[in-house]
């Protein structure tokens, strides 16, 4: 088998596996759901491939992977950070990334329309617990929801 043959093989093998665990986890990787994390796409990427880097340099495979499946995560890891960016697809240009502020501004945004009363008793709640910790005045009873706004106002803390 030519070297292009071989290149070819692992290419492919690394296709079906991605298409695998794509299947297996949904789009969660390009389209997180953003349940525990706001960051962008490509940051979350960014994260997952650090955290194989470091087990490939500290020799800390799990006992359930072998050094083979850490540097093929590795790759569909970095497979998938390139189409996150755009790179290799058919315009041959690479995607403006959205800004993560952008990112998880949308995503915020998404969390408030989705269940708004819940997040401003959790916004209420986190002021409390802030000014506490802080041992500052909280503003408790001071604050209040804006009509024309899904967001929690506070008022000056007298």
């Amino acid at each position: 088998m030519t070297t292009k043959q071989r290149i070819s093989a692992v290419c492919d093998s690394l296709r079906s596996f991605l298409h695998a665990k794509n299947d297996s986890y949904g789009d969660s990787a390009i389209n997180p759901s953003r349940i525990m994390s706001r960051a962008s796409a490509e940051e979350q990427l960014l994260v997952r491939i650090d955290d194989k880097l470091n087990r490939l340099r500290q020799g800390n495979a799990l006992p359930t992977e072998s050094l083979d499946d850490t540097i093929k995560d590795l790759a569909g890891y970095l497979v998938l950070l390139m189409v996150v960016r755009g790179i290799g697809c058919d315009t041959g240009h690479a995607a403006p990334s959205e800004p993560d502020e952008l990112t998880q501004l949308r995503a915020y945004v998404e969390l408030l329309e989705a269940d708004r009363d819940n997040v401003v008793r959790v916004n209420v709640e986190m002021a409390a617990m802030l000014g506490a910790f802080m041992d500052a005045p909280t503003p408790g009873s001071a604050c209040k929801q804006q009509t024309s706004a899904p967001l929690v106002r506070c008022q000056e803390v007298v």
